[in-house]
């Protein structure tokens, strides 16, 4: 791995993990009027659990750190694979939609239940709607960034 894809894809962490917060407030503030601090104190209790809603306001920095860290963590496997998913997709919205559902399916299936976040009842339009929200705030940003990315790389070996 260069330096240069560790610096790109960490870039492309920060913008696609600003773009799924800022959509996570704004969503949570719609549907329930729940405020930004009450978010990043949710993800924060998928380490602490119940805690991160009584704790001190350090909690709601941890919830962004930890929002953030899974944001590389997505962002560095989609880079890694994305050479990859390009020759089975030629079409990259297609894989953008794929990746922000994979991305919902991992969190909702594997991450969230094995964390201490509160039980969270399933509804399709709140499963809609992360989806939703993941393919525009992480599927099409890293797909674009991806490709950007790759097609400079490309075109420097040439």
């Amino acid at each position: 791995m260069t330096k240069n894809f560790i610096g790109y894809a960490i870039l492309s962490a920060l913008i696609a993990g600003s773009l799924d917060i800022g959509l996570a407030f704004l969503t949570a503030f719609i549907k329930s009027g729940a405020s930004a601090d009450l978010v990043l104190r949710f993800v924060a209790s998928g380490l602490l659990g119940k805690i991160a809603f009584t704790g001190s306001d350090w909690i709601v920095l941890l919830g962004l750190l930890i929002h953030y860290m899974i944001a590389i963590v997505f962002s560095f496997i989609f880079f890694l694979f994305y050479p990859k998913l390009q020759r089975w997709m030629k079409n990259k919205i297609l894989i953008g939609i794929c990746y922000g559902i994979l991305v919902w399916m991992v969190m909702n299936l594997l991450v969230l239940p094995l964390s201490k976040v509160p039980a969270i009842v399933f509804t399709i339009g709140n499963a809609l709607v992360g989806i939703f929200v993941l393919i525009i705030a992480i599927g099409w940003p890293l797909t674009y960034l991806a490709e950007k990315f790759y097609s400079k790389k490309q075109s420097s070996e040439t």
